[in-house]
């Protein structure tokens, strides 16, 4: 019995030397580079997940530590005239120009109601709301997170214009729908809407409307 305890003794200070050994010899595989890396450093590719037709922006643009809202340039936050150059906010109070429907809509643009035929000016917004600058739905209107709101427009050609050669100052003057088209996504939206917002590619393109 002696023995018996003698040689699981021996065996167990075996194991443990050879775990020891293995594990000296795994340290000294590492490249050196890895072990003086912080561990984020060890990050390569991040890859985000989010739905269809929404920017990171409209979903993350004020989530803690984002390189969101706040990280927008003065020029993508300055939204222009197609038509003139003009800086919207230079033009409060005067005829804003719709590139499709017949609303007839002043500056800022008050959010278009298009759920209903025929389309009409949607009332639950404030008249004198700023529809220039990223806004939340719920706070600033009478919303509530399961109502709708009209629908925007996603066409292709309609997002290069928006885009505007990495600029993302023409989001307001190429929408149908321009009083949505900065807003935050706290309502689910009639359909699916707002990939064309300034936020959608500024989050992707690093020379695009950052600061």
């Amino acid at each position: 019995m002696e023995s018996y305890i003698a040689v699981a003794k021996h065996s167990g200070r075996a194991s443990w030397r050879l775990a020891l050994l293995l594990l000296v010899i795994a340290l000294f595989l590492i490249p050196t580079h890895m072990l003086a890396e912080e561990p984020h450093q060890r990050i390569k590719n991040i890859i985000v997940v989010y739905q269809e037709n929404w920017s990171f922006d409209s979903l993350y643009g004020l989530f803690p530590g984002a390189n969101g809202l706040f990280g927008a340039s003065t020029v993508s936050l300055t939204q222009r005239d197609r038509i003139t150059g003009g800086r919207y906010s230079s033009q409060l109070g005067q005829t804003f120009d719709l590139p499709s429907g017949s609303l007839s809509l002043s500056t800022p643009p008050q959010p278009i109601d298009n759920n209903v035929s025929p389309a009409q000016i949607d009332t639950r917004f404030p008249a004198d709301l700023n529809t220039l600058l990223p806004y939340n739905l719920v706070t600033k209107a009478s919303l509530q997170p399961s109502d709708k709101t009209g629908d925007i427009v996603h066409r292709f050609w309609h997002e290069q214009l928006q885009i505007n050669h990495g600029k993302m100052n023409q989001f307001v003057t190429w929408s149908d729908n321009p009083g949505l088209a900065l807003t935050l996504p706290t309502c689910r939206r009639a359909n699916s809407l707002s990939s064309t917002r300034w936020t959608t590619i500024s989050s992707t393109l690093p020379s695009a409307g950052r600061s």
